[in-house]
């Protein structure tokens, strides 16, 4: 891992363990960079190589006014998906139904057809299958959105696949309220 991105992923580290120990009850992070109704309070951040993405490259056919969700970034992507991933490797996940955390996360198809998607925690065989809305909700090629599912928090690789193309990426879920 290059040393510029280890020292920003522990300063990343620091900070939020810092913010989530707080002296005076909770302590909340609020994102900059998009409103949220209700403060982020962060989970604990555990240490994982995450994937970065490729600053100034988007996908082919890109509408850059689609950016459905604020706390994604750098795009990652090939020849059938690509993604835009969530900024310093935190993807922010919110309670679901049977003790799981959930987020909803963007895709942009480069190929025709129905994407798929799932997730996995690091050194778990489980997978666990997202929603992901139909060729039919918005049509065959470009934006289609998902809702990533995890049992907990941690590092998680998430497979997007189209076509028989595949893509994975690694992130940091934190759970949030």
């Amino acid at each position: 891992m290059p040393r510029k991105l280890a020292f920003r992923h522990v300063a990343v580290l620091v900070l939020l363990l810092g913010l989530s120990a707080g002296c005076g009850g909770p302590s909340t992070i609020t994102p900059t960079s998009s409103p949220s109704p209700a403060p982020i309070t962060p989970s604990p951040v555990p240490a994982c190589s995450i994937t970065i993405g490729l600053p100034g490259t988007t996908p082919p056919g890109f509408d850059p006014d689609v950016l459905p969700v604020g706390y994604v970034d750098r795009w990652f992507g090939n020849d059938a998906i690509w993604v835009r991933l969530p900024r310093d490797g935190l993807l922010p996940a919110r309670p679901r139904e049977g003790n799981m955390i959930g987020a909803k996360f963007p895709w942009w198809r480069v190929l025709s057809g129905q994407l798929q998607a799932s997730s996995r925690r690091l050194g778990s065989e489980k997978r666990i299958d997202a929603d992901v809305n139909t060729v039919a909700q918005y049509g065959p090629r470009g934006f289609v959105p998902s809702d990533l599912v995890f049992d907990g928090p941690g590092c998680w690789d998430i497979t997007g696949s189209l076509n028989g193309r595949t893509l994975s990426f690694v992130a940091i879920v934190v759970a949030v309220t």
